[in-house]
């Protein structure tokens, strides 16, 4: 019986307060209760962001605690550091105090074109730029205001009223 078999048996058919649940943490807790690799600790981790993963191909960061799961990848492991090493730059950040808005000129905040296609390391669309701006970029940042600059003309507009004054 494996672990992951035990606890869905468990979860499906018996009552937390019963003896059978009570007998099988008592026996089991030991080698099937453990802290999975956490990726990212107090950062926040990017479920929008994919990397290219060993033997799995392309696979969002936030697929990494499934991964962690199935596979008993136990924190503070060779293996959960390992992948931690290589995908932490990647696939965590902290959230910026004042983030920056993609559409935001002064104290104007513009609209959105949502599914401009632009170049933003490689070809994405406007949403998608500002929402990776909005999650990862404080408005101070010099790469906030140079990337306002340089996509305001393809992301950015401001909705016709018809009630201001021409």
């Amino acid at each position: 019986v494996t672990c992951k078999s035990a606890s869905n048996y468990l979860m499906e058919r018996e009552d937390t307060s019963s003896p059978t649940c009570s007998k099988a943490k008592a026996t089991l807790s030991e080698t099937c209760c453990y802290s999975t690799c956490d990726m990212c600790g107090d950062y926040d981790l990017d479920w929008d962001v994919f990397v290219d993963f060993e033997g799995v191909g392309e696979m969002s960061c936030g697929d990494f605690n499934e991964y962690f799961r199935e596979e008993a990848v136990v924190d503070s492991s060779v293996q959960c550091e390992e992948i931690k090493e290589e995908f932490f730059d990647t696939c965590c950040y902290s959230s910026p105090t004042t983030s920056c808005q993609l559409c935001k000129q002064g104290d104007t905040f513009y609209d959105l074109n949502d599914n401009v296609e632009v170049d933003f390391n490689g070809p994405t669309t406007c949403f998608e730029v500002a929402n990776f701006m909005s999650r990862r970029t404080e408005d101070t940042d010099q790469v906030c205001g140079v990337t306002q600059t340089s996509l305001f003309d393809e992301c950015c507009y401001e909705k016709c009223n018809l009630a201001d004054k021409p």
